[in-house]
């Protein structure tokens, strides 16, 4: 949802980031007698914020441009979710 002027725009939003890691030492872990193990995370992170473009015919890309719509473009952090699962569940399969 957002409001456009001539030359100007102010744009509110909602994103979600979702990433999934996956890790399998199996392979690696039989040649150095280790235990092989899988690893998988997901982490999700909203955020809420303003994209806000100021006269952007005068500064356009520059380093005035750049900082003036940053300091106008509030983010901030709604939720952050994090979960692990390890098989098995032993101390040497997690990576910190």
């Amino acid at each position: 949802m957002g409001l456009g002027v001539i030359g100007a725009s102010a744009v509110s939003y909602i994103d979600a980031v979702h990433v999934i890691t996956m890790l399998n030492s199996a392979s690696a872990a039989i040649g150095l007698a280790g235990v092989p193990c899988k690893r998988i995370t997901y982490n999700v992170v909203t955020h809420i914020g303003v994209q806000t473009e100021v006269l952007p015919f005068l500064f356009g890309d520059s380093f005035i441009g750049k900082v003036v719509n940053e300091k106008l473009s509030p983010k901030k952090v709604v939720t952050r979710y994090e979960h692990k699962w390890v098989d098995p569940p032993i101390k040497a399969c997690e990576i910190n």
